[in-house]
């Protein structure tokens, strides 16, 4: 298995490429800008998109993914709570508004996916926003903006709830064993450094 992480948009969201050679399957996590540069990344592969998945619906981790699906045939992968049903409520506009042509899938809580020989477990963490989730994977953990390297999503946008961050991170704390843990802004971590050293873990 394979992991790239690529940096992009201009709030330098981490969207991150991986892909398994041996089944010839891929999907792109959060793909927030740049399509170009995504899509290329994809090609140069030689694996076939399978699945284009959002940890959660905030425009700097899903702007460039109508665009890779339209172009790859990858459906895209969100929890409803977190896609924009209603073009008039300012705080909706945050969220993600797929284009009509766009193939939607859903995601909930305990779903799974399989990459390959992997299966990708779906968490729905609440806290950053309704429809945040964690996808875990083996041993990796993609976080979105719930866990951060010394720190954790903000709590004040549309949807957003302290209480119910705090109750995902110590979710997130509970999992047995640890995770190469993979956040949707800044460099990577491990779960096991999270617990000893993020502010927002250590209580628990």
């Amino acid at each position: 298995m394979n992991i790239k992480r690529m940096p992009v948009g201009y709030l330098m969201t981490n969207c991150y490429l991986v892909w398994d050679e041996e089944s010839g399957e891929a999907m792109i996590i959060d793909p927030g800008a740049e399509a170009g540069k995504l899509l290329r990344a994809i090609e140069n592969t030689g694996c076939k998109l399978k699945y284009v998945l959002l940890t959660h619906g905030h425009y700097d981790h899903t702007g460039a993914a109508d665009e890779i699906s339209r172009k790859t045939g990858a459906p895209v992968y969100i929890h409803p709570a977190d896609v924009n049903t209603d073009s008039a409520d300012r705080g909706a506009q945050l969220f993600y508004t797929p284009e009509p042509d766009t193939a939607i899938k859903s995601l909930a809580e305990g779903d799974e996916l399989s990459l390959g020989g992997h299966v990708i477990k779906v968490l729905n963490t609440t806290g950053h926003s309704k429809g945040s989730c964690v996808f875990l994977m083996g041993g990796e953990m993609f976080s979105g903006d719930t866990l951060f390297a010394g720190s954790c999503g903000r709590t004040d946008f549309t949807g957003g709830d302290s209480h119910e961050m705090m109750m995902s991170l110590k979710r997130l704390h509970d999992l047995p064993g640890n995770f190469n843990v993979y956040p949707g802004h800044e460099g990577t971590s491990t779960l096991e450094n999270e617990r000893r050293s993020n502010y927002f873990m250590m209580g628990f």
